[in-house]
């Protein structure tokens, strides 16, 4: 279910993994330091890009990632949070993962500075979008719809983009992140329109 993207020294992207995140509602948060692992044990990686890649996952996962995005989403249970924080919040979240993606795929494909700093931001929005878009799942699908327990945000008082800015609102957001992230991947030209055509379904799905 993971992304990776790469690209090759001719400049073009690739997508390894297989799925994407077609399915990402049911990414196990872990599953990336699997594979992760596996490539050490084939000795597959130069050290430095086994470093920079293990360097990027700490961000990703660590205190000023994914944990404490889950320590502050349940510290604030309940809680009034301003526009920004909810964003700041959400940015912690699954979605922070699904930018560590393509931030290690940058890696992995030896991209440069340059490249790896726009697949880097394309990431970031996408991974919000993601995050944005569940939260609405959550507040108008149902159990069977989307696979698991609907209406649990609510339920808990959970901040989120839903709660401050009404389904619509956050709909609209999810759209406008989603077209960020496809913007950023202008220098890649048509080989790109897959991760486009990515960054459209996260914001479209039912599941």
């Amino acid at each position: 279910h993971l992304m990776w993207v790469t690209i090759d020294g001719g400049g073009r992207l690739h997508a390894l993994g297989g799925r994407f995140i077609r399915q990402a509602a049911t990414l196990r948060r872990f599953e990336v330091v699997d594979h992760i692992l596996w490539l050490m044990r084939q000795e597959v990686l130069a050290p430095r890009m086994m470093q920079a890649v293990l360097q990027a996952l700490g961000r990703a996962v660590g205190a000023a990632g994914m944990a404490g995005g889950q320590m502050i989403d349940m510290a604030t249970e309940g809680l009034q949070l301003s526009e920004d924080e909810v964003m700041r919040l959400q940015a912690l979240k699954t979605g922070r993962l699904i930018q560590y993606s393509a931030e290690a795929g940058a890696i992995l494909g030896g991209a440069s500075v340059s490249q790896q700093a726009a697949l880097a931001a394309y990431g970031a929005d996408l991974g919000a979008a993601f995050q944005i878009a569940d939260d609405v799942l959550d507040a108008t699908g149902t159990t069977a719809g989307i696979g698991k327990t609907a209406g649990k945000d609510a339920a808990s008082g959970k901040a989120t983009p839903v709660a401050l800015l009404g389904v619509r609102g956050a709909r609209d957001r999810a759209a406008t992140l989603s077209a960020s992230a496809a913007a950023h991947l202008s220098g890649f030209g048509p080989a790109a329109d897959g991760l486009r055509a990515l960054a459209a379904y996260v914001v479209a799905r039912k599941h």
